[in-house]
């Protein structure tokens, strides 16, 4: 129990710092002057942190599963999840609002984000694996 309780909050905290970042980039983003930092701000920026986001809240979602822990913790199905989200709200989305574009660096950044996901999240269960020995 203790296991799942670790996970648990540690997708609480790979869910809330993105939201908390999402909304401190759109505060900001119209106010960088740099070029390059500010097309990402703009364009790209809150949908690598929706990757995170994202999977955080699925694998939370999963943990009230109470007959057998279900987690996203295999890097493929990150992956194939990750690009169906990418897919359905880069493409799907433009049905369900029509002033929306699809772009093909959002996916990508969805992708880096579900990345990040995985890799922070495999190294904060090792470091706690680590700690419990």
């Amino acid at each position: 129990m203790w296991i799942i309780a670790k996970t648990k909050s540690r997708d609480w905290f790979l869910f809330a710092i993105p939201i908390l970042l999402f909304f401190i980039n759109n505060w900001l983003k119209y106010k960088v002057d740099l070029p390059i930092v500010g097309y990402i701000m703009s364009n790209h920026l809150n949908d690598y942190l929706g990757g995170i986001a994202i999977l955080a809240y699925i694998n939370l979602v999963l943990a009230l599963y109470k007959k057998r822990p279900l987690r996203l913790d295999n890097f493929w199905l990150t992956v194939i999840v990750i690009l169906a989200i990418g897919v359905f709200w880069e493409w799907g989305s433009d049905y369900l609002r029509p002033d929306g574009t699809a772009d093909p660096w959002d996916l990508l950044a969805y992708l880096l984000g579900g990345c990040t996901y995985y890799g922070v999240n495999k190294y904060l269960s090792k470091r706690e694996y680590n700690k419990n020995e």
